[in-house]
């Protein structure tokens, strides 16, 4: 059931409908290769920041609009990838505001041992 569950939030649910930003369908249909490197990069605390860019392959990262006021890359890859990957489990944020507000340039994240039990990939 948790595998139909991922399957249905990552492949079939709108991500878009989870935030107020503009739509990104190449995020979700290319999502697996987010899932990856995540299996890959982050079994150590790394920041939103530093991990966003490689959350991201090239084509996802210039569909997003670009906004001088704040870096809506990281906003999408955490309120699309990474908040629900927590969620699920598979994920664990440290916050850097000691008030427990979320800062997407000094959050930190590493993956939970789960990951490496429930996502596999065959490259």
């Amino acid at each position: 059931m948790y595998a139909a569950l991922f399957v249905t939030y990552f492949r079939k649910f709108n991500l878009a409908f989870m935030d107020r930003m503009a739509p990104c369908d190449n995020l979700q249909h290319m999502i697996a290769y987010s899932f990856c490197v995540i299996g890959q990069r982050a079994g150590d605390w790394r920041s939103v920041a530093e991990l966003t860019p490689m959350l991201l392959l090239p084509a996802v990262a210039e569909e997003i609009p670009r906004n001088p006021y704040s870096d809506l890359r990281a906003h999408m890859a955490r309120s699309r990838i990474l908040d629900p990957l927590r969620r699920f489990g598979l994920h664990e944020f440290r916050l850097a505001d000691e008030d427990g507000r979320f800062t997407d340039e000094s959050d930190t994240v590493r993956k939970t041992p789960l990951v490496d039990r429930f996502l596999r990939f065959n490259l």
